[in-house]
Order: structure tokens, then sequence, then C-alpha cells
């Protein structure tokens, strides 16, 4: 198996088809690919081509032709490395060159000569054995491509003073460790630094105008950043993951805090607002736990979905009198944010807005007109919300497992409730001017134990309390003239009610309820005064709650009745049979009708 290959002929240019056909002359048809550990090409080389050694995998070096490096016998191959200052008319390596060649050595860095031109995308990517590269000879104006040394081993890196760009991926998926920033530089692409190990304090140059996404993404030593004041384009999730960042100031041009900017930074305390600041991104701060205080500044007008999501230690926000949106998820998930203060300009409220937050109370700017999905589910420290007289919608399970919310007052312009609104409320006291309790409004609130109505309530709609299974106690308003259908249906556990002298009670009003229950209606004044049909309906209403198992006791009488009929057939004549199938038909029924 032929390791080390001579090639001539090939200069001033070397490309991944020369290469092959040269091996194919001298060596036959190898797979050189897997093979080859060390090469030996012309000195005087000017560029190496596009793919010219890609995914040679145990490549080793690449030498001068002549150079007689294998003196004795002894030597081995891979004792040898490579020194591209060698190859002193070198001016080009084209994209891929070197890329996944895996082992490639070079003698401790990794340099070239003066006259390089060019290092093209990708062309030493995951070369695994580079761990230092010094560009500093270079001239300022040498192109290097989009992830040149992407996912190396490279510890150390260094710069021609004067370059003015450093091109994305550059150093991505490195351990660089640290990096002086050419003051000169002006652009700093996307992923430059992403999953480096850049530790302590990084100063970007004043001379930067942009830095693109995920430039230092998930640079988890890195534990300061200082931002140039003219920096006037920040990519998004330019620092997301960095987990140990604690500082970081942001320019005063800066119009918006990019998406995922400081996303799963969870060691983030402190940092300064931009002046012009108007919007804060999508999942800024998300997850940013070492957090406590926030007074946003004013000027602020939009803050973007998820902007502070997950900050689980933070305690206190305050929203400026500037804000126009606020998008949903904001602050969810802010596990101890007791201290919300809405400015009273603000007209709408998000979905998600403060779910699973510690807030006890909250005050309703007075522009508001609805509170939307989920806006402070499983908030279980709120005690009390008081909703001002222009709400006119609550949306689906809204204040959902506030399980200590004890008093809620309600405006009479509220005219529709959504699906499991209050569901997992205990014990609950209703005030406010509202009249009219919308059809479903408590449903299925399993967890609901009692409910005073202290508002000048005059109509429970239709199955407003329907399927609470645990409610025991109800206090119902002197002036409560109504009451809808199948309204306390299914309140298994609720054994006494006081009803008004005047109050009508809608069909099923009260249907599989337990029969202590109806006893106790059908002693009271009001009783009396309800139309025929309902008193009818309550004098039998307990027997509902069986009818489910009577059926079924019916059901499987009747299958024994007519297996035994069956049997019996078989043994009787014609005429029989036909008057026996008409009482068996009798029988199927009525035990199933």
């Amino acid at each position: 198996m032929v390791q080390h290959f001579i090639l001539k002929g090939l200069n001033p240019y070397i490309e991944k088809r020369d290469i092959k056909k040269a091996i194919e002359k001298l060596y036959g048809e190898v797979d050189y690919k897997s093979t080859l550990e060390t090469i030996e090409i012309c000195e005087d080389v000017e560029e190496i081509g596009s793919s010219a050694f890609y995914s040679c995998r145990n490549l080793i070096a690449v030498l001068p032709y002549n150079q007689s490096y294998f003196k004795s016998e002894d030597e081995k191959p891979h004792e040898k490395y490579t020194d591209f200052c060698e190859f002193k008319e070198l001016e080009i390596i084209g994209d891929f060159a070197f890329q996944f060649c895996e082992k490639l050595r070079v003698h401790r860095v990794l340099k070239f000569n003066d006259k390089l031109k060019e290092i093209g995308s990708s062309a030493f990517q995951g070369c695994k054995s580079i761990r230092a590269v010094d560009l500093r000879n270079l001239k300022d104006d040498i192109i290097i491509g989009r992830g040149a040394f992407y996912d190396c081993d490279i510890s150390s890196a260094v710069f021609p003073k004067h370059i003015t760009y450093l091109p994305a991926e550059l150093f991505a998926e490195n351990r660089l460790e640290s990096f002086k920033i050419p003051e000169t530089v002006e652009t700093i692409g996307e992923n430059v630094f992403k999953g480096c190990k850049l530790s302590g304090k990084m100063e970007v140059p004043q001379a930067t105008k942009s830095i693109g996404s995920k430039a230092f993404a998930k640079c988890s030593e890195l534990e300061c950043i200082t931002l140039p004041s003219k920096l006037s384009s920040l990519g998004n999730a330019c620092f997301m993951e960095c987990v140990s960042l604690r500082e970081a100031n942001l320019p005063s041009l800066m119009e918006e805090i990019p998406d995922d900017c400081f996303n799963g930074c969870k060691s983030l305390e402190h940092f300064t607002w931009p002046g012009n600041l108007k919007v804060i991104g999508k999942n800024a701060f998300q997850n940013c736990t070492s957090l406590n205080e926030l007074e946003i500044p004013e000027g602020v007008e939009k803050l973007k979905e998820g902007c502070f999501k997950g900050c689980s230690n933070l305690t206190t926000i305050k929203l400026p009198s500037t804000i126009k949106e606020v998008e949903k998820h904001c602050f969810s998930g802010c596990k101890k944010l007791q201290t919300f203060i809405l400015p009273k300009e603000l007209t709408t409220l998000p979905e998600n807005c403060c779910s699973n937050t510690a807030i006890t109370h909250i005050d309703l700017p007075d522009n508001i007109t609805e509170i939307p999905e989920n806006c402070f589910s499983g908030c279980e420290n709120l005690q009390e919300i008081i909703l001002n007289d222009k709400i006119t919608v609550i949306h689906d399970w809204a204040f959902s497992g506030c399980k200590s919310l004890n008093h809620l007052s309600l405006p009479s312009s509220l005219k529709e409730v959504g699906y499991h609104v209050f569901d997992g409320i205990i014990n609950l006291k209703v005030t406010g001017s509202i009249t009219q309790l919308i059809d479903r409004m408590f449903h299925d609130c399993s967890a609901l134990e009692s409910i005073e109505i202290h508002a000048p309530v005059s109509v429970i709609g239709r199955k407003v309390f329907e399927k609470c299974e645990q409610l025991k106690e109800v206090v119902l308003p002197a002036g409560l003239l109504n009451i809808g259908e199948r309204a306390f249906g299914g309140c298994k556990s609720l054994l006494t009610i006081d009803l008004p002298d005047n109050v009508v009670l809608g069909k099923e009003a009260f249907f599989d309820c337990d029969k202590k229950l109806i006893e106790n209606i059908k002693s009271q004044s009001a009783y009396a005064k309800q139309p025929l049909e309902i008193q009818k309906e309550l004098r039998g209403s307990f027997k509902a709650r069986n009818k489910g198992r009577l059926f079924l006791i019916r059901l499987i009488l009747g299958a024994i009745a007519v297996a035994i009929a069956l049997e019996f057939l078989q043994s009787v004549p014609f005429l029989y049979e036909i008057i026996i199938g008409v009482i068996i038909l009798g029988v199927i029924i009525y035990f199933l009708f």
C-alpha cells in the first residue's frame, strides 16, 4: 500500500483532478484519499486548488519536492510535518483544499509566506491537528474565505494588524482561548467565534460597525463584552448561550436588541440599555436566570415574543409609558416575578403574558378590553384581580391554575368568557358591577369548593357551575332572578343552597346532584313558586344520577333473558316460537328503554 507520493509536472498549479491523474499515471489506480500520508510537490507551486486534498483523512505532510526528507530507512513519514513557508511562491489555497485532513500536521504554528493572497472557504476545516495560526506577516488585503479554520483545534491565533474584516465561521468550534481583534476590523461575520473557549473580557475595537449573527454564541468562558460606541448592526443570537457572561454594554446607537441576543446567558447580571432603544427582540433575554430587577427605559415601544421568558430570578419589572406592544410569552416562566408595573397607556395584553409567575396582584390599565389566552395561567400566588369597566372578553385558560385567587371583581361590560378560564381556583368571592354570570363561566372547575357572589347578579347562565364536583358552598345574591339550564349540573358535593325567594330555575338546573340537595331545595319557599314541570323535575331529579347504572343493569338482565329464551325456543312448536319472540321483543324494549 503506497503511503508516500512524489508528484511532478503539476506546477504552477495543483488541483484535485490533476493529483488524481498524476497518481494513477505513476502508481496505478489507488485509493489515495484513504492511503495518502505524505506527498512531495514542487516548492514553486503557486496555487493549491479547490478540493485538492479534500478528505485525505490520513494526510500528515505536504513536502517540497527533492528535499530528501527521508534520509534513512528508520525515518517514518508520520514524523514529518507541513511547513507552508517552504512554498515561497504559493499565492492561493483554494476552497476546501485541505478540508477534513484530520491528521495534517504543522510545525508548532500554521504559517505562510508573505506572498499568500487568498485562503479559500473551508480550506482547513476539520484539520484537528492544527493548534495555532499566525498570519501576522500576510498583507492587509489578504482574502480569507468563510470557515477557513472551522472546527480545527486552534487555541491561539494572530492576524495582520490592519485587516478590516473577520469572515464568517472563521474560528467556529475551535478551542480558541484568546484573540485580540485588530483595531482596524470593521466587520465581524456570523459565527466567527461560535463555540470557542474565549475567556475573561473581550473588547471589540471602536472601528467595528457590524457584528454578524451568533458571532460569539456558545463562548462558554466569556465573562464580559465591551462593544464599540458606533456599532450600528448586531446580528441575532450574537451572545446566545454564553453561560459565563456577567456583563455587557450595548452602544447607544442601537434601536433594537436583536432576537436571541442574550438567550441562555444564565450568569448575566448587568448590562447598559442603549439610549435610542425602541425594540427588544424575540427571546432576547430568555433564560437569563441571574437578572433580578428590570426597569425598561422610556422610548422602548415594543417587546417581542418571549423576550424575558424563563428569567426565573426576576422579581420586578417596570414597563415604560412609551410601550405600545407586548407580544406573547414575554414574561412567562419568571417564577419569582412579584411586581409587574404596567403603564396606563397600554391597550393590549398578549397571550401567556405573565403565566407561571409569582405575582400576587395586578393593576390592569384602564384601556385594556380583553384578557388573552393563558395570560395569568399558573400564577399560583395571585390573590386578587380587579378588572376595569372596559373588559369585554376573558379568553381560554386566562386564570387557570391561580389556586390562591380569592377575590375577582368583574365589570358589567363583560360579555364573553372562554373555556377553563378559572380552572384550579378553590375559593372565590365575586364582586364588581357584573349583572350576569355568562354561560359556562365556571364550567368544569374541578377544584372549586366555595363561591360567594356579592355582585348585583340577576342571572346565572347555562351550565355556569356544571361539573364543579368539589363545590360545597354557594352564596347567591338576594337579587338573583334566574338560574339557567344545568347551572349546577353534576355538583355532587353540594348538599345545601339558599335560593332567593323570587328565583326561577331553568331546566335541569340541579341535574345529577345529591338527593340531600334536592330535599333541601324542596324545603325552601322558592320551590313552591317554581312552575309545575320544574317541581316535578326536582322531585325525580335525584334519580338521574343513577340513570347510567340502571341502564347497565337493564342491559345485563335483558341479555340474560334473551339467552334463556333462545335456549327454550329450540324445543317448542313454530306457533309458540312466534308468541315467545314477541314476548322477547317486549322484554328487550323494557330493559333498554
